[in-house]
Protein backbone atom coordinates (compact mmCIF):
# COMPACT_ATOMS: atom_id res chain seq x y z
CA UNK A 1 0.00 0.00 0.00
CA UNK A 2 1.62 3.45 -0.99
CA UNK A 3 1.60 6.54 1.19
CA UNK A 4 -0.98 8.28 -0.60
CA UNK A 5 -3.18 5.47 0.40
CA UNK A 6 -2.47 5.31 4.09
CA UNK A 7 -3.10 8.64 4.03
CA UNK A 8 -6.65 9.03 2.01
CA UNK A 9 -7.45 6.23 4.68
CA UNK A 10 -6.52 7.71 7.72
CA UNK A 11 -8.46 11.45 6.56
CA UNK A 12 -11.41 9.10 5.84
CA UNK A 13 -11.64 7.81 9.51
CA UNK A 14 -11.15 11.02 10.70
CA UNK A 15 -14.50 12.01 9.18
CA UNK A 16 -16.49 8.89 10.03
CA UNK A 17 -15.28 9.53 13.93
CA UNK A 18 -15.80 13.25 13.45
CA UNK A 19 -19.60 12.35 12.46
CA UNK A 20 -19.93 9.98 14.88
CA UNK A 21 -19.21 12.65 17.47
CA UNK A 22 -21.54 15.24 16.16
CA UNK A 23 -24.23 12.99 16.54
CA UNK A 24 -24.07 11.74 19.85
CA UNK A 25 -23.87 15.25 21.21
CA UNK A 26 -27.22 15.97 18.71
CA UNK A 27 -28.77 13.06 20.23
CA UNK A 28 -27.75 13.76 24.04
CA UNK A 29 -29.26 17.73 23.74
CA UNK A 30 -33.51 17.82 23.93
CA UNK A 31 -35.34 20.58 23.14
CA UNK A 32 -36.37 22.79 26.38
CA UNK A 33 -40.12 21.69 26.82
CA UNK A 34 -41.67 24.81 26.35
CA UNK A 35 -45.75 23.83 26.19
CA UNK A 36 -47.66 24.43 30.21
CA UNK A 37 -47.97 21.75 32.17
CA UNK A 38 -51.33 19.55 31.63
CA UNK A 39 -54.15 21.02 33.65
CA UNK A 40 -54.89 18.90 37.54
CA UNK A 41 -58.61 18.90 38.93
CA UNK A 42 -58.77 20.76 42.19
CA UNK A 43 -59.71 18.72 45.01
CA UNK A 44 -60.59 21.64 47.11
CA UNK A 45 -64.87 21.93 47.88
CA UNK A 46 -66.49 24.29 45.79
CA UNK A 47 -67.81 27.01 48.11
CA UNK A 48 -71.56 26.27 49.10
CA UNK A 49 -73.98 28.86 51.33
CA UNK A 50 -75.14 26.99 54.56
CA UNK A 51 -78.53 25.71 54.75
CA UNK A 52 -80.29 28.23 56.74
CA UNK A 53 -81.74 27.20 60.00
CA UNK A 54 -84.77 29.88 60.19
CA UNK A 55 -87.37 27.18 58.32
CA UNK A 56 -87.06 24.52 61.48
CA UNK A 57 -86.59 27.10 64.10
CA UNK A 58 -89.66 28.60 62.78
CA UNK A 59 -90.99 25.61 63.26
CA UNK A 60 -90.75 25.53 67.17
CA UNK A 61 -91.88 29.36 67.50
CA UNK A 62 -95.10 28.60 66.14
CA UNK A 63 -98.00 26.66 67.73
CA UNK A 64 -101.59 26.15 66.82
CA UNK A 65 -104.70 25.06 67.64
CA UNK A 66 -108.44 24.19 66.00
CA UNK A 67 -111.29 24.41 67.28
CA UNK A 68 -114.89 23.53 66.57
CA UNK A 69 -118.53 23.10 68.73
CA UNK A 70 -119.28 19.14 69.41
CA UNK A 71 -122.44 19.38 67.81
CA UNK A 72 -123.74 21.12 64.55
CA UNK A 73 -126.53 21.02 62.40
CA UNK A 74 -126.51 19.44 59.12
CA UNK A 75 -126.62 22.26 56.41
CA UNK A 76 -125.80 24.62 57.92
CA UNK A 77 -122.52 26.34 58.60
CA UNK A 78 -119.28 24.09 59.69
CA UNK A 79 -117.01 26.60 61.32
CA UNK A 80 -113.71 25.52 62.48
CA UNK A 81 -111.92 28.37 64.36
CA UNK A 82 -107.56 28.27 63.86
CA UNK A 83 -105.53 29.76 66.30
CA UNK A 84 -101.72 30.53 65.58
CA UNK A 85 -99.39 31.55 68.10
CA UNK A 86 -95.75 32.94 67.86
CA UNK A 87 -94.22 31.62 71.17
CA UNK A 88 -90.62 33.17 69.92
CA UNK A 89 -89.47 36.44 71.35
CA UNK A 90 -89.13 37.98 68.17
CA UNK A 91 -91.79 38.91 65.55
CA UNK A 92 -93.02 36.86 63.11
CA UNK A 93 -94.91 37.46 59.61
CA UNK A 94 -96.18 34.57 58.44
CA UNK A 95 -98.05 34.31 54.62
CA UNK A 96 -101.55 33.76 55.27
CA UNK A 97 -102.24 31.82 51.48
CA UNK A 98 -103.92 28.40 51.39
CA UNK A 99 -104.42 28.77 55.45
CA UNK A 100 -107.26 29.69 57.25
CA UNK A 101 -105.37 32.98 58.35
CA UNK A 102 -107.18 34.15 54.69
CA UNK A 103 -110.33 33.60 56.74
CA UNK A 104 -111.80 31.45 53.72
CA UNK A 105 -110.60 27.99 52.03
CA UNK A 106 -108.96 28.54 48.83
CA UNK A 107 -107.17 24.99 48.31
CA UNK A 108 -107.29 22.10 49.94
CA UNK A 109 -106.00 23.01 53.45
CA UNK A 110 -108.04 20.13 55.65
CA UNK A 111 -108.40 16.54 56.01
CA UNK A 112 -112.38 16.66 56.93
CA UNK A 113 -113.69 12.70 57.55
CA UNK A 114 -117.68 11.65 57.91
CA UNK A 115 -118.12 8.43 59.27
CA UNK A 116 -113.64 7.40 58.83
CA UNK A 117 -114.29 8.23 55.40
CA UNK A 118 -112.26 10.96 53.65
CA UNK A 119 -114.08 13.39 52.05
CA UNK A 120 -112.67 15.00 48.61
CA UNK A 121 -112.03 18.52 48.44
CA UNK A 122 -114.52 20.66 46.09
CA UNK A 123 -113.69 24.18 46.65
CA UNK A 124 -111.92 26.74 44.91
CA UNK A 125 -108.41 26.85 43.51
CA UNK A 126 -106.76 30.08 42.58
CA UNK A 127 -103.54 31.43 40.77
CA UNK A 128 -102.32 33.97 42.33
CA UNK A 129 -99.93 36.65 41.72
CA UNK A 130 -96.61 37.42 43.44
CA UNK A 131 -97.30 38.22 47.37
CA UNK A 132 -97.02 41.59 48.85
CA UNK A 133 -96.46 42.58 52.29
CA UNK A 134 -100.07 42.95 52.74
CA UNK A 135 -99.97 38.86 52.22
CA UNK A 136 -98.79 38.72 55.45
CA UNK A 137 -99.81 38.48 58.68
CA UNK A 138 -97.51 40.19 61.68
CA UNK A 139 -97.72 38.03 65.15
CA UNK A 140 -95.42 39.95 67.80
CA UNK A 141 -94.02 37.83 70.64
CA UNK A 142 -96.36 36.23 72.52
CA UNK A 143 -99.66 37.14 70.23
CA UNK A 144 -101.92 35.05 68.74
CA UNK A 145 -104.07 35.07 65.89
CA UNK A 146 -107.93 33.50 65.49
CA UNK A 147 -109.69 33.33 62.12
CA UNK A 148 -112.76 31.00 61.50
CA UNK A 149 -113.77 29.72 58.18
CA UNK A 150 -116.65 27.40 57.23
CA UNK A 151 -115.89 24.27 55.35
CA UNK A 152 -119.05 22.57 54.89
CA UNK A 153 -119.22 23.62 50.74
CA UNK A 154 -115.58 23.00 50.11
CA UNK A 155 -115.39 19.51 51.41
CA UNK A 156 -119.07 18.62 50.92
CA UNK A 157 -120.07 18.63 55.05
CA UNK A 158 -123.38 18.88 54.41
CA UNK A 159 -125.32 15.52 55.64
CA UNK A 160 -125.55 13.91 59.10
CA UNK A 161 -122.72 12.19 60.21
CA UNK A 162 -119.67 12.08 62.81
CA UNK A 163 -116.99 14.43 60.85
CA UNK A 164 -113.03 14.66 62.02
CA UNK A 165 -111.19 17.69 60.51
CA UNK A 166 -107.51 17.96 60.57
CA UNK A 167 -105.64 20.70 59.37
CA UNK A 168 -102.41 19.89 56.90
CA UNK A 169 -99.99 21.97 58.96
CA UNK A 170 -98.73 23.70 55.99
CA UNK A 171 -97.39 27.25 56.16
CA UNK A 172 -95.77 28.43 52.82
CA UNK A 173 -93.72 31.40 54.22
CA UNK A 174 -92.75 32.58 57.67
CA UNK A 175 -89.32 34.65 58.29
CA UNK A 176 -88.60 36.97 61.23
CA UNK A 177 -87.26 39.49 58.84
CA UNK A 178 -89.68 41.89 57.61
CA UNK A 179 -87.82 42.78 54.36
CA UNK A 180 -87.94 39.35 53.58
CA UNK A 181 -91.56 39.20 54.22
CA UNK A 182 -92.12 38.39 51.03
CA UNK A 183 -88.91 37.45 49.88
CA UNK A 184 -87.28 39.05 46.65
CA UNK A 185 -85.81 36.11 45.36
CA UNK A 186 -89.55 34.21 45.67
CA UNK A 187 -87.20 31.31 47.81
CA UNK A 188 -89.94 30.90 51.06
CA UNK A 189 -89.14 29.23 53.91
CA UNK A 190 -92.07 26.79 54.62
CA UNK A 191 -92.72 25.67 57.86
CA UNK A 192 -94.93 23.00 59.04
CA UNK A 193 -97.08 23.19 62.49
CA UNK A 194 -98.80 20.40 64.20
CA UNK A 195 -102.45 20.99 65.10
CA UNK A 196 -104.88 18.41 67.26
CA UNK A 197 -107.55 17.61 65.35
CA UNK A 198 -110.99 18.06 66.07
CA UNK A 199 -114.37 16.42 65.89
CA UNK A 200 -117.96 17.49 65.36
CA UNK A 201 -121.37 15.76 64.66
CA UNK A 202 -123.78 16.85 61.84
CA UNK A 203 -127.15 15.94 63.20
CA UNK A 204 -130.60 16.03 61.16
CA UNK A 205 -132.48 19.16 61.39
Amino acid sequence: MTRGHMGHIALLSLAIAGAGCAAKQDGGTQPADTSPPPATESTQPSSTPAPSPEGSSMATSLSCALKMAPRLVAGGPVTVTFDITNTSSQPLYVLTWNTPLEGRILNDMFRVTRDGVELPYVGPMVKRAPPTPDSYVTLAPGATVTREVDISNAYGATTPGAYGIEFRGSLMDVTADKAKAPPADGAFQGVDVKCAPVSTTLAAK
